[in-house]
């Protein structure tokens, strides 16, 4: 809900700035306009003056009383600076307001669930994860619910993306296990490397973390929606193995959710092919199955 009222509030703001922005360049676009008329103007009546001075017997070009009538004077006032065109204004605002949209679901500044450990006799877990998570939370905090030896932080939101998350966790001190089911997004807006850049930033940011479980992105929704989405799922899975591997990040582990997900199409939106439906976020049945692997990824925590 907070979330909500502060894109709103970002739209209003900028459509107010649109609003004036947009007046200012139609107001001064027809300034100039004014402008270059008027000197126009200017030009040729001093080009009928001079003609004029000497007049010739055989002058034609001499102004006639009905053109000195439609001829603007001198001393004519500049026009008053226009209001700016509505039409602009109408059409720019939607378009602004879907760009903080979508800047604003990518790159979330959330509300995190403080890391502050109630029970320190359980295990504290806390969750950065996006949409797929944000979908499954309830069923997934139910069944944390019915475990007395764990406390959770559930950080999920829709568009989430590494930076994002960075921005908004602070540090992730010792005595706790961090879920990481991020990257989807990642690899969805940039490149294979960049999305693995910022993946190993967030990781750095965790390092203070007792543990950090990684959860595999799903290739089989990854290949029905298609290269280079496909491929760049296949290379953010096969780069956490090696992170894993080559023992950068000592308290880095894997939840396979690629192994348990595969071939899973009926637990996915659709419908089938991707053109038709979504291919990418769970069903109920999904979701449930969802909510299982963020519990059993849990269970890898120290």
């Amino acid at each position: 809900m907070l979330t909500g009222l502060v894109l709103v509030i970002l739209a209003v703001a900028a459509m107010t700035v649109l609003t004036a922005i947009t007046g200012w360049a139609a107001a001064a676009e027809r300034a100039a306009v004014a402008e270059s008329r008027l000197r126009a103007v200017e030009s040729y009546e001093r080009r009928r003056q001079w003609l004029d001075i000497p007049r010739r017997p055989w002058d034609t070009t001499a102004a006639t009383p009905d053109h000195e009538e439609t001829t603007p004077p001198l001393t004519q006032e500049r026009p008053a600076m226009p209001r700016p065109d509505p039409r602009r204004v109408i059409i720019a605002a939607p378009i602004l307001a879907f760009l903080l949209a979508v800047l604003t679901a990518c790159e979330p500044i959330a509300d995190i669930v403080p890391f502050t450990n109630p029970d320190p006799a359980a295990t504290h877990v806390v969750l950065f994860g996006d949409s797929l998570g944000r979908m499954s939370q309830d069923q997934a905090l139910a069944t944390f619910a019915t475990d007395p030896g764990v406390s959770v932080s559930y950080n999920a939101a829709g568009g989430a993306q590494a930076p994002g998350w960075i921005k908004a966790m602070g540090k992730v001190t010792p005595g706790h296990c961090v879920v990481y089911e991020l990257g989807t997004n990642d690899i969805s807006a940039n490149t294979s490397q960049q999305a693995q850049w910022n993946t190993l930033a967030a990781f750095n940011e965790l390092a203070d973390a007792d543990r950090i479980v990684a959860v595999t992105l799903n290739t089989t929704g990854g290949d029905l929606r298609g290269a280079p989405f496909a491929q760049r799922t296949r290379e953010f899975n096969a780069f956490l193995r090696r992170t894993v591997a080559n023992g950068t990040y000592p308290n880095l582990v894997l939840y396979d959710w690629e192994a348990r997900s595969a071939g899973h199409t009926d637990w996915l939106l659709g419908p089938l092919p991707p053109a038709q439906g979504d291919v990418l976020h769970h069903n109920t049945i999904g979701q449930t199955e969802f909510a299982d692997a963020v519990v059993d990824a849990a269970s890898m925590c120290p």
